[in-house]
């Protein structure tokens, strides 16, 4: 046992003696910052990694990473004044995303990653006070957002059409989650229709109101809204003043009907497929996966408390069908990572690190990337799951006390190098580092002990993999978060229509003995 400790100590110097962060770029130079620690998670369009950063004469702008090197992708509200980009979605072979360039006020814009081609899609006429919120794209129905109190739809992200009044998509404080969700081919929504009655709809070529009215109050929240097998949960919280109003429900699609589930309300929700959605219990410390069916409510994991204030919610990721999440023992000082398939049988406990304060996670194909120990003086350590193995790896180990606040984030993944924010040397500020993660094959579009004569071919609305030999195959589809879409089996050499969802697709591929990843951007 001593030995295998020792083996396993010493390959893990020898490799932080070349895995070393390095800077991409002193965006912002000086000790100022040139990325923003509440905006700052890169989007993918093809081989491109898109991203808010900052600069001294743009100021918050859209930045784009192409093999490896950053710039300024357009200065949208010219000069050194933000135009604040968010809500990126990839649609129509482009990404599109909401910003202010001073003129239009909080306005859709789009680009397909270069300086000309980035320009102003939707204008929405700078209504005072007014936000795009809760961009979102889906598979038939295009695009949705709502503005100034109002839910619009856009088929071909230029025209617009007002779907319905008095609808806000926000995201609770704290929850980690909405009150829209997609929902088949299009979307599902709540809605208060006045201080007393909430709503449920769904939009999918046509607006359609789901199950029954609840009661609600002019204080209540509601949020977790998300898509199950045979319908949708969500919840509701009536605060101080209307306790009794605090319920999870499930809509069952087939009976059209909205039921209050027996687990109580559920705190905070995290995503893990189509099919189940997680929902955490503060007062019983437990998770739960959730279907329309309430009986079908399985616990996950119980005795766990993420320690987290009212306003932060449960970090996790989804990666090849498998949510990673934060799930600590109670009062602990440590940081314990669990991973789920949905079921208890499948939960299990991926490392326990004496470094508390995780960062966000993101996911990349199979793999999920987080660090620890990110403020308060503790020195941070960068970490990837495999979720297929059910490993956790530490990618680097900070020497000494990188102090500070938030002191990396993980941003994307590019050519198999994680890139990542960081703020540990004050001298440059919280800027965008890189560091190769020592995973064999991990690019966009690397191989696993393919044969040579295997090659995957992406052709926008079918793909291939093409072989010498006709050989049986399986196909994962995964999209630009991790989440698997689709399954099937085929054989080499046979023309598939690829899965109907716009932007980057992920496809893992395996035969007798290897593996196969390759990507394309669908239209």
């Amino acid at each position: 046992m001593k030995k295998h400790a020792l083996t396993a100590f010493l390959l893990k110097i020898a490799f932080s003696l070349t895995a070393q962060p390095v800077l991409v770029a002193d965006f912002n130079p000086g000790g100022a910052d040139g990325m923003y620690e509440y905006n700052f998670q890169a989007h993918y369009l093809g081989d491109l990694m898109i991203f808010p950063a900052i600069s001294p004469d743009a100021g918050l702008e859209p930045a784009v990473l192409e093999d490896g090197e950053m710039r300024l992708l357009k200065d949208i509200n010219p000069g050194a004044e933000d135009s604040g980009p968010e809500s990126f979605v990839a649609f129509n072979s482009r990404l599109y995303f909401v910003a202010d360039d001073g003129q239009n006020g909080s306005s859709i814009w789009s680009t397909d990653g270069t300086e000309a081609g980035t320009t102003l899609a939707i204008a929405l006429n700078g209504l005072p006070g007014a936000r795009a919120e809760g961009l979102t794209a889906t598979t038939g129905n295009g695009l949705f957002f709502t503005y100034g109190g109002t839910l619009y739809r856009s088929a071909d992200g230029s025209d617009v059409e007002e779907v319905l009044t008095n609808v806000n998509f926000e995201a609770e404080d704290g929850k980690g989650s909405e009150n829209y969700s997609t929902y088949g081919e299009g979307i599902a929504f709540l809605r208060k229709a006045n201080s007393t009655t909430l709503e449920l709809y769904a939009y999918d070529g046509a607006l359609v109101k789901l199950g029954q009215d609840l009661e609600s109050s002019f204080l209540s929240n509601v949020y977790g809204l998300g898509e199950v097998a045979g319908g949708l949960v969500f919840a509701q919280q009536g605060g101080f003043t209307e306790p009794g109003l605090d319920a999870t429900f499930a809509y069952n699609a087939a009976q059209d009907t909205i039921i209050e589930m027996s687990v109580g309300k559920c705190d905070r929700f995290l995503n893990l497929d189509s099919q189940r959605r997680i929902g955490f219990i503060d007062f019983t410390n437990t998770f739960y996966a959730l279907t329309a069916d309430p009986l079908e409510a399985a616990v996950l994991v119980s005795g766990v408390d993420p320690g987290l204030l009212g306003s932060s919610p449960i970090e996790h990721a989804v990666a090849a069908g498998k949510t990673v999440f934060h799930a600590d023992h109670p009062s602990s000082f440590k940081e314990f990572v669990a991973m789920t398939g949905g079921t208890g049988a499948s939960t299990t406990g991926l490392i326990t690190t004496d470094r508390p304060f995780l960062s966000n996670m993101i996911a990349f194909g199979r793999y999920v990337f987080f660090a620890a120990g990110i403020q308060n003086g503790f020195d941070a350590e960068i970490f990837y799951v495999d979720t297929e193995m059910g490993t956790t790896h530490s990618i680097y180990e900070y020497p000494d006390n990188t102090g500070g606040d938030k002191s990396v984030q993980p941003v994307g993944v590019q050519n198999g190098r994680l890139y990542f924010a960081s703020a540990v040397d004050g001298a440059v500020g919280r800027e965008l580092y890189s560091i190769e993660t020592g995973i064999a094959g991990l690019s966009s579009t690397g191989s696993l002990n393919a044969p040579a004569d295997v090659e995957f071919q992406f052709l926008g609305s079918e793909f291939v993999v093409r072989s010498t030999k006709s050989m049986p195959i399986g196909v994962k589809v995964y999209d630009a978060s991790g989440r698997l879409l689709r399954t099937l089996k085929t054989r080499t050499n046979v023309m598939v229509p690829a899965v109907p969802v716009s932007g980057l697709l992920f496809y893992q591929v395996e035969g007798d003995g290897w593996r196969l990843t390759g990507k394309g951007v669908r239209p």
